[in-house]
């Protein structure tokens, strides 16, 4: 055991040395001149430029001393174990940024600590207060309008700007013509249609869109019923900031947009209250999905990252128990700052979701909301006949969706919203995806669109794939696995197992903590923040079960075009994306 994990250490050794060749031209460690004198003489002293960052510099240390690393690297499974190791054993695990002052906490549950809480690593775990009230923005244009909401560029007022002077640190100074940055919120102005109701009734009636609300503490008690808010923010479920009622306002362009949504003038003339509606202040998001797939250009590394973005919010919805029932590419929003880089993206409009705490759906008959959009229920949903002892099931339904949404991520067309239909198609009638989508996100994809939703994957599982699929540590994510001594035929009990899990996961986390100390541009901070989310929840039964089930596949199945191609680099996919 211990010659394995001293490999792994050696491994890591020339992963960053390769990996400093690439973006820096040279090896970490290397001398250079310190002084120039006369007649081009050099005086070259012993000295060694040594990265600032702690992080960085525990690596550099560890490249120079190649041997204690690897022989540290094989003292991991002592440490695991949660025995004390003094002195050398505790700076070995340093450079890991793991170390953790209690000692019976596993390397799993201290990455999980780290990529879930520090700030560094997971930037959307930072909150700000809002105020409550319309009079605390500033309103802009309008973004878009809907058959139930429209949405306006905002910012805080003045007054509030200046006390939240760190979320505006530069907007109006470098802001420019970027209205993105100039107006870097959205208010969701929800459409009343029945002024005459009391304030409970918006409250409960639009209750659904405030799941994924940050801080559920300003909505007041008893307003809503049946109503189970996400516990937390995810950084793949659109950010509401806060909520609130107030007067329903003349906005730019109201009239001629939504000119039914508004009050009209016998309304005032019955001396009614004040015609209120319900607000939704967010953060603001460049564009929809399909906005995206229609003006940017394709490139498979970023769709890999965007369809990875998405299975996170499937998992995290799936371990809350909530079905969003409306998954569509205009119902996905993302954000760059240039068009090259792999966009953030997050899952929003919940105004169909079911969150009431269990996935199961009593159908007595159709009057009964099954959600939005009839051609991405899948074929459970759509085949549906009501009657008095039909349940339905939606704990599989989204991850369907997000599936359908992979196609389109990958070919920019949705095979669902026009060739096939959900309630008569056949897993043969998959449209095959391109040559340079990598062979597990292929399988994958076919696995997720099964007709019995029994046969689809776990939606962590599902997840998973796609981030082990980023892995760049060596050229081959197999060849590595499998250089680890994990296999489908490897001799291991689970104990040792799961040792060598949690020493992939160290040095996945090690690659992703090392890929943040580099110019921006290597990683993207979308992929960089898709890795956190998948450390912050790492599993190694699901992560296992992406392993065996998708990478450490027979030869002969791999050959058959399902894991020959599993791996590419981000240059490899520009390069291919180029050529087509």
């Amino acid at each position: 055991m211990s010659g394995t994990l001293r490999k792994l250490g050696v491994i890591a050794i020339r992963f960053g040395q390769q990996l400093a060749v690439r973006v820096f031209g040279r090896q970490l460690g290397k001398q250079l001149p310190s002084k120039v004198v006369t007649a081009g003489r050099v005086i070259v002293h012993a000295r060694t430029i040594r990265p600032k960052g702690i992080i960085s510099r525990q690596i550099w240390r560890a490249m120079r001393l190649q041997g204690m690393t690897a022989a540290r690297a094989a003292s991991m499974g002592l440490w695991r174990n949660g025995q004390h190791r003094p002195g050398r054993e505790r700076q070995a695990l340093g450079f890991l940024g793991l170390h953790h002052q209690r000692h019976n906490q596993g390397v799993v549950e201290r990455i999980r600590d780290l990529f879930g809480n520090n700030f560094r690593y997971n930037p959307a775990a930072k909150q700000d207060t809002f105020p409550n009230g319309l009079d605390g923005y500033e309103i802009g244009s309008n973004i878009a309008v809907g058959c139930h909401a429209a949405v306006y560029e905002a910012r805080l007022a003045k007054p509030f700007r200046q006390r939240s002077r760190g979320f505006y640190d530069l907007l109006e100074e470098g802001g420019g013509r970027d209205r993105q940055k100039l107006f870097p919120l959205a208010v969701k102005l929800m459409f009343n249609y029945d002024f005459s109701m009391p304030e409970t009734y918006l409250w409960n009636d639009m209750s659904a869109e405030l799941v994924p609300m940050i801080s559920n503490q300003r909505i007041p008690k008893g307003y809503i019923r049946s109503f189970r808010p996400l516990p937390k923010s995810h950084p793949n479920v659109v950010k509401i900031h806060t909520a609130f009622v107030d007067s329903m306002p003349l906005l730019r362009g109201a009239e001629l947009l939504y000119p039914e949504a508004l009050p009209n003038p016998d309304f005032y003339e019955c001396g009614l209250p004040e015609p209120k509606t319900l607000f939704l202040v967010m953060k603001r998001y460049r564009m929809t999905l399909r906005e995206y797939m229609l003006t940017c250009k394709r490139n498979y590394w970023n769709s890999r990252v965007m369809f990875g973005q998405l299975l996170e919010a499937m998992v995290y919805l799936f371990e809350h128990q909530v079905s969003h029932r409306d998954l569509k590419s205009d119902n996905i929003l993302v954000d760059f700052n240039i068009e090259d880089e792999a966009p953030h993206l997050v899952v929003s409009d919940f105004g169909c979701c079911l969150s009431t705490g269990t996935f199961r759906v009593r159908y007595p008959h159709d009057n009964i909301d099954l959600g939005g959009n009839l051609a991405m229920r899948p074929p459970e949903i759509r085949l549906a006949r009501p009657g008095p002892d039909v349940v339905l099931d939606f704990s599989k339904s989204d991850l369907w969706a997000a599936a359908t949404l992979g196609y389109e991520m990958f070919t920019r067309e949705n095979p669902f919203y026009s060739k096939l239909k959900s309630y008569e198609y056949s897993e043969s009638d998959l449209p095959d995806l391109p040559k340079r989508v990598p062979g597990v996100i292929k399988m994958l994809i076919s696995r997720i669109l099964r007709i019995n939703p029994d046969e689809r994957p776990d939606p962590r599982t599902a997840a998973d794939v796609v981030a082990l699929s980023l892995f760049r540590f060596g050229e081959n994510v197999v060849e590595f696995i499998s250089s680890c001594g994990i296999g489908l035929h490897s001799a291991l009990s689970k104990k040792e197992l799961w040792t060598r899990l949690d020493c992939l996961t160290s040095l996945y986390a090690a690659e992703t903590m090392l890929a943040h100390r580099l110019e921006s541009g290597i990683v993207s901070s979308a992929e960089l923040q898709l890795r956190a989310t998948f450390l912050s929840r790492f599993d190694n039964s699901h992560v296992w079960e992406a392993l065996s089930q998708y990478f450490l596949l027979p030869a002969a199945f791999q050959l058959n075009g399902f894991g020959a191609n599993h791996y590419t680099t981000p240059v490899q996919q520009e390069q291919g994306d180029l050529a087509s």
